[in-house]
C-alpha cells in the first residue's frame, strides 16, 4: 500500500469519527462476482417478493461505480441506533416495532450528516468529491460494508459487528478517490444456528438468505395492503403439514433474529446506547406500543393512504411525522394491529418432511427410454429441452433424431446456414428457437471454447437459454444442483405440497378476500418450493430428481385427472389425502383464463413466374406469424392488431399488368397459430414480366407503406421446402397439388 494513500485515508477516517459516526471504513466499488451473482440470484429466484425497487435498477446495485461518475472508492460508515429505553418498552409493551422505529426516520438526518461530512473532507482536500447514499440510491450497502471492514454478514444476512453488534445504520460516500481497501473482517458465526431458528417465519430459510416474501418486516411495511398478511404467509412460507408457527408481536418490522444473536446480547453491546438524540425512543412510539387495543379497532379502507395526514383520529398524527413508521402509514399498521392478536399462523405448505426415494426408485425403474437420456453430453441434452418446448415427445422424438443426425455437434450446428437450420426444424414450429439454438452454439464455441458453463449467470447469458433451459442443462449433464421448473413439475408441486389448497379458507374464499377459482401459486413460489426439494433430497444427482419430477407430471401426475394408483407418491401427496378419487386433483393447478379466440381471414397467393419453374416468397421483420421466415405472399382480414393486412408491396404487385390467371383455388384450409384461428384460400396467379420487374414493383410498393425491413425474392421449386419451411406452407402446398 501508498504510505502516502494509506496516511491519508487514515485523516479522513479520524475526521469521520469526530463527526459521530461509529464506525467507518474503505472499500473499492468493484463487487466480488459472487456478490454480484448472489444479488442477480435473489432479484431471479423471487426472493425479494414485492420489492420492485431492488429488482429494477439491479444493474447499478451490482456497479455502484455507475452512481457516482469518477467514483473511485466507497467510504462507509455506521451509525449505532440501539435505545436502553426502547429496550425496556419492547420488554413490557403489548405491540412491537424494530428498534430503529422508536426515534426519528434515519435517512434525512443521515443525508445531513454525510453532506457535513463530505465539507469537511474538503477542507484537506478541496478536490474531493462525493455523493452521500442513505438508502436511495441501488447501492449494495451491506456488500460494501463487509468489504470496508465494518463487519461480517451474519447468518441472518444483516451486517454484525465483533464490538458493537448488529443494531446500526449504514451510510455509503461515494469518493472521487482510489483509496486502499480496509478488507473484510473474519464470518465469527462459526456453527451457531440460533437466528435461523428463532425466525417466527421460517424467512431465514438457508444459512445467508432469506426470502423477503416470509419476512415479517417485508410484510408489515412492505407488503401491498391490498395482499393479506395470512395469505402472503401461507403461499411464502414452507413447513411441515399442520405446523403452527409463532408470529409473535410485531406491527412493524422484526428484530427476532437480531434479539437472538450473541453479538448483540454480550455485555459490551447490550449496554451501550447511540450517541445521537434523535435515534432515542419518542413518547410517541412508548405509547403506542403500550396502548390498549381497543384503541385500534376502527376499521380502516384496504388502500387508504399512509401519509400523515389521512392518519385515523385513533392514532396520534406524531407517530407518523418524521417516524420510519410513517412508511407503513395508519391503514396498514391497522391491518397489522388486527392480525397479531391472532398470534399464530398455521401452514399448510410442506417440503421438508418428504421421502423423495420412492420417486428416484420408480424413475430408475420406469423411465422412458429415450435417446437423450443415454447421455450427459451437453448438446443432444440441450437439443432435446429446446425442441420438448411446446411440443410433445411423440411429435419432436423424430424430428430430434433426424436434426442431431444432420447437425451431430456443436460445431455442425454453429456453421450451418440459419435456412439449413430452418428447414431441419420445420415441423416444430416457433422458429426462433432454432435460431437462438444455432446463435447459442456459436456463443458458447467463440466465448467458451466449446463448454458449456457450468455457472447458471453464465448460463442463462447464451442466447436462447432461459431459467428452465439453464436449469435442464446444468443439472442433467453438468450435476449442477439447479431445479428445473415447468408445467409438469408446477403440477407436481401444486397437488403434492397443497399449494393452491393452502391458500384457501374453509369458508369458500381465499384468504386474501378472492373468490377460491381466483387464487393461484406465484412462479417464484413454485421456483422456492422447486429449489428446496432439489437442496434436501436431490443434490446428489440433481440430473435425475428433476427428470424423476417431470416424468410423474407426465405420465401420472398429468392435467386433469390423475392416475394416482402407480404414483410413488400417493401415500406423502396432500391432494391425494384430501380426496383419493382425485376430483380436487384434476382441477389443479387451477387452469389460467385463455385469451380469446382471435378469427383471422388469409389468402396465400402462390405468384409462379413465367415459365412456372418459380414461385415468389416474401420475408420481413415486422411479422408475427412469419417474422424473418421466407412464406408466400399473404393477405388478412380480420382483427389484425398485430400484423399489416398484407406483405408491404404486394398490392403494388396485383395491380400491375403482368399480372394474370389470378383465381382462388376451390379448397380453403384451416390453421391455429396459439388463440390465433386462421381460414384461409390459396390464390393461384403468374407474373409474365421479367423476375426482376416484378421485384422492382414490390421494392417500390413497399417503400411507399413505410415498411422498415422486407425482403422478396424468386424461388426455384426444387428449392421450396429447403426454404420456405413451415408447416402452414406445406399445407397450402398440398391444396395447391391438388387442384
Amino acid at each position: 500500500m501508498n504510505p502516502a494513500a494509506g496516511d491519508f485515508k487514515e485523516r479522513l477516517r479520524a475526521i469521520a469519527l469526530s463527526h459521530g459516526y461509529d464506525l467507518a471504513g474503505f472499500s473499492p466499488l468493484r463487487l466480488p462476482e459472487q456478490d454480484r451473482n448472489n444479488l442477480e440470484r435473489f432479484a431471479r429466484e423471487g426472493y425479494a417478493a414485492g420489492m420492485d425497487w431492488f429488482v429494477r435498477h439491479l444493474d447499478l446495485r451490482t456497479d455502484p461505480a455507475r452512481l457516482f461518475p469518477g467514483g473511485e472508492s466507497a467510504l462507509v460508515l455506521g451509525t449505532y441506533y440501539r435505545d436502553q429505553n426502547m429496550e425496556a418498552a419492547l420488554a413490557k409493551s403489548r405491540r412491537r416495532v424494530s428498534r430503529y422505529a422508536g426515534g426519528r426516520d434515519y435517512h434525512r438526518l443521515l443525508r445531513k450528516k454525510g453532506k457535513r461530512l463530505l465539507e469537511a473532507l474538503r477542507e484537506i482536500d478541496p478536490g474531493i468529491d462525493g455523493r452521500i447514499v442513505v438508502d436511495s440510491a441501488p447501492v449494495p450497502e451491506k456488500i460494501l460494508a463487509r468489504m470496508a471492514g465494518l463487519g461480517w454478514q451474519g447468518k441472518h444476512t444483516n451486517l454484525i459487528h465483533p464490538e458493537i453488534g448488529s443494531y446500526f445504520f449504514l451510510s455509503v460516500l461515494l469518493l472521487n478517490r482510489e483509496l486502499p481497501g480496509d478488507g473484510p473482517l473474519p464470518d465469527l458465526c462459526g456453527e451457531c444456528r440460533l437466528c435461523l431458528d428463532a425466525c417466527p417465519t421460517g424467512a431465514l430459510f438457508e444459512e445467508y438468505k432469506i426470502d423477503a416474501a416470509r419476512c415479517i418486516s417485508y410484510l408489515t411495511i412492505e407488503r401491498d395492503e391490498s395482499v393479506s398478511i395470512r395469505s402472503s404467509l401461507d403461499t411464502a412460507v414452507s413447513a411441515k403439514a399442520g405446523e403452527v408457527l409463532k408470529y409473535d408481536d410485531w406491527v412493524f418490522g422484526c428484530d427476532v433474529c437480531q434479539e437472538v444473536c450473541p453479538y448483540n446480547r454480550n455485555r459490551r453491546s447490550r449496554d451501550r446506547s447511540t450517541r445521537e438524540p434523535a435515534f432515542l425512543m419518542r413518547s410517541e412510539v412508548g405509547d403506542f406500543m403500550a396502548a390498549d387495543d381497543g384503541q385500534f379497532e376502527r376499521d380502516a379502507p384496504v388502500a387508504a393512504a399512509a401519509s400523515a395526514s389521512d392518519a385515523s383520529p385513533a392514532f396520534p398524527e406524531e407517530l407518523f411525522v418524521g417516524s420510519p413508521l410513517g412508511r407503513a402509514g395508519a391503514a396498514k399498521l391497522r391491518q397489522n394491529i388486527a392480525y397479531v392478536r391472532r398470534k399464530k399462523v398455521k401452514i399448510k405448505a410442506k417440503t421438508d418432511h418428504l421421502n423423495l426415494r420412492p420417486l428416484h426408485a420408480w424413475y430408475g425403474k420406469s423411465k422412458r427410454d429415450l435417446p437423450f437420456r443415454r447421455t450427459r453430453d451437453v448438446y443432444p441434452i440441450w437439443v432435446s429441452e429446446v425442441m420438448l418446448q411446446q411440443t410433445r415427445v411423440a411429435a419432436m422424438l423424430p424430428k430430434y433424431l433426424e436434426f442431431t443426425r444432420r447437425f451431430p455437434d456443436l460445431a455442425a450446428l454453429a456453421a450451418a446456414p440459419e435456412a439449413e437450420v430452418l428447414a431441419a426444424w420445420q415441423g416444430l414450429g416457433y422458429y426462433s428457437r432454432a435460431r437462438n439454438l444455432r446463435k447459442g452454439a456459436r456463443y458458447i464455441l467463440e466465448q467458451h471454447d466449446g463448454d458449456f458453463p457450468s455457472e447458471l449467470s453464465a448460463a442463462l447469458k447464451v442466447p436462447g437459454v432461459g431459467p428452465y433451459t439453464a436449469a435442464a442443462i446444468l443439472s442433467i449433464a453438468l450435476n449442477q444442483p439447479t431445479a428445473v421448473l415447468d408445467g409438469n413439475v408446477k403440477r407436481v408441486l401444486d397437488r403434492l405440497l397443497g399449494l393452491t389448497r393452502a391458500g384457501r379458507a374453509t369458508d369458500g374464499k381465499n384468504s386474501d378476500g378472492g373468490e377460491n377459482g381466483d387464487w393461484a401459486v406465484s412462479d417464484a413460489e413454485y421456483a422456492r418450493q422447486a429449489d428446496r426439494l432439489i437442496e434436501l433430497r436431490g443434490r446428489t444427482t440433481p440430473g435425475d430428481h428433476n427428470q424423476a419430477m417431470m416424468e410423474l407430471g407426465a405420465v401420472i401426475c398429468v392435467p386433469g385427472r390423475p392416475d394416482c394408483a402407480p404414483c410413488p407418491l400417493r401415500s406423502q401427496c396432500a391432494t391425494y389425502a384430501e380426496d383419493p378419487t382425485g376430483a380436487i386433483a384434476a382441477g389443479l393447478p387451477p387452469k389460467k383464463k385463455k385469451p380469446d379466440t382471435v378469427e383471422l381471414r388469409l389468402d396465400a397467393m402462390l405468384i409462379y413466374n413465367r415459365k412456372r419453374t418459380k414461385l415468389l416468397a416474401v420475408r420481413e421483420e415486422s411479422s408475427r406469424f412469419f417474422r424473418r421466415l421466407w412464406f408466400f405472399p399473404y393477405r388478412f382480414s380480420g382483427a389484425v392488431y398485430f400484423e399489416p393486412a398484407a406483405a408491404p408491396g404486394l398490392e403494388a404487385l396485383l395491380e400491375s399488368d403482368a399480372i394474370g390467371e389470378i383465381r382462388p383455388l376451390d379448397r380453403g384450409f384451416r390453421h391455429s397459430i396459439t388463440h390465433h384461428r386462421i381460414e384461409g384460400r390459396v390464390i393461384r396467379g403468374r407474373f409474365s414480366g421479367p423476375e426482376k420487374q416484378a421485384l422492382e414493383i414490390l421494392k417500390a410498393g413497399a417503400t411507399a407503406t413505410g415498411a422498415a425491413s422486407i425482403e422478396w425474392r424468386w424461388v426455384p421449386l426444387a428449392d421450396l421446402h429447403a426454404t420456405v419451411v413451415s408447416s402452414l406452407a406445406r399445407k397450402i402446398e398440398s391444396i395447391a397439388a391438388g387442384e
